[in-house]
């Protein structure tokens, strides 16, 4: 009787743990598939509808909006090899949806080109969690040293 009590009390941490996992695992495949310009799989993991928001650097225009469509045609028509890495993510769960923040780092063949932080927002759908949005800013001074070490390693 008592192991199924704590069994039952552990259980929405264990939950939400995996839940957690199965989130970042999205976020790892998203910054996989820009690396390898693999539209199907940022297809699979996006919502069909849905917008990224980009604070560009030296931002007086304000921010850019890029559609789902949008970015994963540019993601196929680019040539440059392109490298984003985070760290730190801090992951908010609610009922059927989620958010994640974290900071970021960004190379273009194979040099710095800036930094910021991301914050993706999902929806749990009937295919599981999905990309259904984000914003991002862009720096290219004063970002920190990433804990992941130079590119390569």
């Amino acid at each position: 009787m008592r192991s199924i009590f704590l069994f039952l009390l552990l259980l929405p941490f264990t939950t939400q743990a995996q839940t957690e996992a199965d989130i970042l695992k999205i976020v790892d495949r998203f910054f996989q598939a820009m690396a390898d310009r693999d539209t199907i799989t940022l297809q699979a993991i996006m919502t069909e509808e849905g917008i990224f928001y980009a604070f560009p650097i030296g931002s007086e225009k304000g921010p850019r909006a890029v559609s789902h469509k949008q970015f994963i045609s540019d993601m196929g028509k680019g040539t440059e090899k392109i490298l984003e890495r985070y760290w730190e993510p801090e992951v908010w769960i609610g009922d059927g949806i989620a958010s994640v923040r974290a900071p970021y780092d960004f190379h273009i063949d194979g040099k710095f080109s800036h930094c910021g932080i991301d914050i993706f927002l999902f929806l749990q759908t009937k295919e599981g969690w999905k990309i259904s949005g984000g914003t991002f800013n862009m720096e290219r001074e004063g970002c920190p040293e990433s804990p992941l070490g130079p590119i390569g390693n």
